[in-house]
């Protein structure tokens, strides 16, 4: 099942009227931090906004660098992550092949698709805890292989590599002269210092996102960082597309960056959620311990994932079908309700599946 259909029937019920627990997309339920707002807006009243620099603003891109041991200029400011995924996928591998580490976010196959790119999904399995084999990723790079996709934390799973392992896979691909992405939008969610992680160079892409650690989904802040080289070919493309991110959505980025605890609050908040989600979920499913927010990612013998959210739709309850990320025995379950909400409608799944 494609996941972005089944987001619009779930999204076309509750439009109709009917009551879906949200569990089947990746937005915080939180709001935007006021004192983020507050920044946003704050700058739009100040600067009309008006067009900004292709690369971003000098002082976020600053700070961006700072955090991650680069340097600014290695630093492209996006809208969203998503689309600093699209220009690296873009710039790299069009008509040429992609290495996705799946279980993977099915947006990647669809930025594959719209560069008429073939993704090719390296597998991992529950029993590994998702640790993907370096020698399943050898295995799958040959001379049309471009580029390598890693999301750590990942998306669905929630499990976290740790640098020894993302440099492992990095390694693998430097082998074959490939560059590789590391997709890091959930970074800001793990339950625990993310050890030794991976640093843009000539061979690596960092894409990282402001939506879900500081709620700003809506305001489409991400960026990409890479070799100087490379950034400056992302500039040109911003200056082709989107031109620039409005300087209010960056001023508001700034604003996130200088209130770190904004993460922490929302970290602790998803390891609390992912607490209950084990102690509910264990009693009929299998899965990974989440080890970041937002999600856990669960199966049970004979489960047919696709079949399984048709069902708990129609009995008001949204989560994601496991087949959208290259695995139809599980189910992608959001932990974006409060706590008690949360509770009750993990009880209610573990009755009707």
């Amino acid at each position: 099942m494609k996941f972005y259909e089944f987001v619009e029937q779930a999204l076309a019920r509750q439009a109709a009227g009917e009551n879906i627990a949200k569990l089947y997309i990746g937005e915080p339920d939180m709001k935007t931090p006021q004192v983020i707002v507050d920044a946003g807006m704050g700058s739009m009243g100040k600067t009309n906004a008006a067009y900004v620099s292709a690369q971003g603003l000098p002082a976020l891109r600053k700070m961006i660098a700072q955090k991650h041991g680069a340097s600014p200029e290695q630093v492209v400011v996006t809208p969203g992550s998503k689309f600093a995924i699209f220009g690296a996928v873009n710039l790299l591998a069009q008509e040429r092949k992609v290495c996705i580490l799946s279980p993977h976010w099915p947006g990647f196959d669809a930025i594959c698709a719209a560069n008429n790119v073939q993704a090719v999904h390296v597998r991992s399995t529950l029993e590994s805890n998702w640790a993907w084999d370096a020698a399943d990723l050898d295995a799958a790079i040959d001379a049309d292989t471009k580029l390598v996709v890693i999301c750590n934390p990942n998306n669905p799973t929630s499990t976290v590599l740790s640098g020894n392992k993302v440099n492992e896979l990095a390694g693998v691909a430097s082998e074959h002269g490939v560059q590789v992405l590391v997709d890091t939008a959930y970074q800001g969610l793990s339950f625990s210092k993310m050890d030794g992680q991976i640093r843009p160079s000539e061979n690596v892409i960092v894409a990282g996102s402001f939506s879900k650690g500081f709620a700003m989904t809506g305001w489409r802040a991400g960026y990409l960082e890479s070799s100087p080289e490379f950034a400056q070919r992302m500039v040109s493309l911003a200056q082709s597309t989107f031109s620039c991110v409005p300087q209010f959505v960056q001023d508001a980025a700034i604003c996130a960056m200088h209130n770190p605890q904004i993460e922490d609050v929302m970290a602790k908040e998803y390891e609390e959620r992912a607490k209950i989600a084990c102690d509910v979920l264990s009693k009929k499913f299998e899965f990974a311990k989440p080890q970041a927010g937002i999600y856990i990612f669960v199966t049970k013998a004979g489960l047919d994932g696709d079949r399984a959210c048709m069902e708990l739709l129609k009995s008001g309850i949204g989560v994601a079908p496991g087949s959208a990320f290259g695995f139809p025995g599980f189910l992608r379950i959001s932990l974006t309700l409060p706590q008690d909400e949360l509770a009750c409608a993990l009880e209610k799944i573990n009755r009707l599946v």
